[in-house]
């Protein structure tokens, strides 16, 4: 798995490629040649003005939100930006589905222009639900010692952390308010981006398997997938102490049992004893960052052992996983060929949205049954997400009725 890609390095012939430099030069150039399209097309003011607001939006990105995402080593030397496989293939997701949704917006005589001012919308709206919805769950993860720290830290999305009932939520209301104020018909737009969603989710997926987010619990047969340092699978393995072969008690003073042939049975290591597991995550990711195989990650103290690891003295990857990540783009692709097979047999308007927001999340309240990244909460072992597919369902009820109510449409 790949977290990063690549770099986008800091300067190029010795101008900054973010800030005042080379990529708001090429976004000028852009944005010049979208509002003059749009000025030919004869569009109307609003619309011109709307897009003008938008591209200046991504030119103070550029100016000064993309520099603050530059990556640097301890000594300050930037590295530049990183180039995430999450965000990759999140931009995949949104591109692919807006071409999709467009093609059938224009096969239903609807004008394609109204899915990109929707698309645009419902990404902003998407993206910050999904990012709230895991800050607020994980918020001790994202707090440092000053606000701008802070703020860096929740905004780099691209590297992960983004809840996929987050995004709905954020998308809903964003389609919701977007028909009301141009008074389109919700049904039939809704019909037209189901599959959309669906295929944007099929490709998102694949940028969780390279991140490491999203992943199953420990597989001992069948297909398995295992993740390098420092991704989030690795260090949970390495936390728990199942990486060196030891399973603490609840309170993590006690071994309560040794994995045969593991390194800590190696070590003499026996269940019992009390034991003093340290783990930096922060050392991890330098020693990966910064290739130091010397830098020590983990230190063990029983009565009987003391004993430190440095990354190379790790297994190379995590425990093998289920492949909850690729099981969950099959399950959105199943979903999305079956909602476009719905065309055919199209009875009323609303059918394609509200069957999308049926399965879905019976879909997934099974997968998360295979996940081992989150908890269970309210005292019960259903994780979040299940609660939310619970929820979902029930409210679903109510899109049905009104879907019910709608004329039956004519045969083609």
């Amino acid at each position: 798995m790949r977290q990063t890609l690549f770099h986008i390095p800091h300067e190029i012939l010795g101008v900054p490629v973010l800030g005042v430099g080379w990529l708001l030069a090429v976004w000028g150039v852009v944005a010049a040649g979208l509002l003059f399209a749009q000025f030919r097309r004869r569009k109307e003011q609003g619309e011109i003005a709307s897009s003008s607001g938008v591209l200046i939006m991504m030119g103070v990105a550029i100016v000064f939100v993309l520099p603050l995402l530059e990556e640097r080593l301890e000594g300050g030397e930037v590295l530049g930006l990183p180039i995430r496989g999450y965000g990759v293939m999140l931009m995949a997701a949104v591109v692919s589905g807006v071409l999709l949704a467009a093609h059938r917006a224009a096969k239903r005589g609807l004008d394609p222009d109204t899915i990109y001012s929707l698309a645009f919308a419902m990404f902003i709206a998407g993206i910050a639900g999904a990012r709230l919805f895991f800050v607020v769950q994980y918020w001790d993860e994202f707090k440092q010692p000053t606000w701008l720290a802070t703020i860096v830290n929740i905004v780099k999305f691209t590297e992960g952390g983004l809840v996929v009932y987050g995004s709905v939520l954020g998308g809903m209301a964003a389609f919701v308010f977007f028909c009301h104020r141009r008074k389109l018909d919700w049904l039939q737009l809704g019909d037209v981006i189901a599959p959309s969603l669906l295929l944007g989710l099929a490709i998102g997926r694949v940028g969780c398997l390279l991140n490491g987010c999203c992943y199953g619990g420990v597989c001992e047969t069948g297909p398995a997938v295992q993740f390098p340092p420092p991704t989030a699978p690795f260090v949970e393995q390495l936390r728990s102490g199942q990486l060196i072969g030891i399973r603490l008690s609840p309170d993590g003073k006690t071994i309560q049992s040794v994995q045969p042939g593991s390194q800590a049975a190696e070590m003499g290591v026996t269940a019992g004893e009390s034991v003093e597991w340290r783990v930096s995550v922060a050392e991890v990711e330098a020693a990966v960052k910064l290739k130091d195989e010397q830098r020590p990650v983990a230190q063990l103290t029983t009565g009987s052992v003391t004993t430190s690891w440095r990354l190379p003295e790790l297994p190379a990857k995590s425990l093998p996983l289920v492949p909850a990540q690729l099981y969950s783009t099959l399950n959105a692709t199943v979903l999305c060929l079956f909602v476009l097979a719905l065309e055919k047999v199209r009875a009323r308007k609303g059918l394609q949205i509200a069957a999308t927001l049926t399965l879905y999340p019976i879909t997934r309240f099974l997968l998360e049954i295979i996940r081992s990244d989150e908890p269970g909460r309210f005292g019960t072992a259903l994780t979040i997400s299940q609660w939310v597919s619970i929820a979902l369902f029930i409210g679903i009820c109510a899109l049905w009725l009104r879907v019910m109510k709608t004329p039956a449409l004519a045969r083609a």
